[in-house]
């Protein structure tokens, strides 16, 4: 027997957790999605960290805001599809953010009958400025985690978006 160490054993294999470890595992997946949706889309929380960017914006009028700086521009089906909603409730937002300055419909230079929506400079500033404080309040309600875990989360977090599919795709 040799007296140098020896490294341990590789742990075995996991087995796969079979159906009802799987549903567990759901389940708790589940819950944390809720919990994680009821921090995130408290309509005072958006309004607050609006404010602190210098806007007042509803969580949702923030959220179209978002995707037509980051997709735009674009026609407003294309931001209903994007974004999920429906087409009438996208253009009351966007009619909403147009009257605040913070959007302009401008004309489709591949169709003239068509109009386009993209982001004011205001916009732009007060979608900079919300994504800022965002990262701020991140910051301080994530300041124990390691770069390590904020990279996992985002990492995860993608994936589970890329993944995730409507009902209407799922087969029965």
């Amino acid at each position: 027997m040799s007296d140098t160490p020896q490294p341990a054993p590789s742990p075995a294999p996991q087995q796969a957790a079979g159906p009802q470890g799987r549903e567990e595992s759901l389940e708790h997946v589940h819950r944390a999605l809720e919990s994680f949706l009821a921090a995130t889309r408290s309509t005072r929380l958006h309004r607050e960290l609006a404010a602190r960017a210098g806007g007042n914006l509803t969580r949702t009028e923030a959220f179209v805001l978002g995707h037509i700086v980051g997709y735009g521009p674009l026609r407003l089906s294309d931001l209903a599809e994007t974004t999920g909603q429906d087409r009438a409730i996208t253009s009351r937002q966007v009619d909403t953010l147009a009257r605040t300055g913070l959007v302009e419909r401008v004309k489709d230079p591949a169709d003239g009958r068509a109009h386009l929506l993209r982001a004011t400079d205001t916009g732009l500033t007060l979608n900079r400025g919300m994504r800022t404080v965002w990262s701020r309040w991140l910051g301080e309600s994530l300041h124990e985690w390691s770069d390590a875990e904020l990279e996992q989360l985002a990492t995860l977090l993608g994936r589970f978006g890329r993944d995730i599919h409507p009902l209407s795709t799922h087969h029965a």
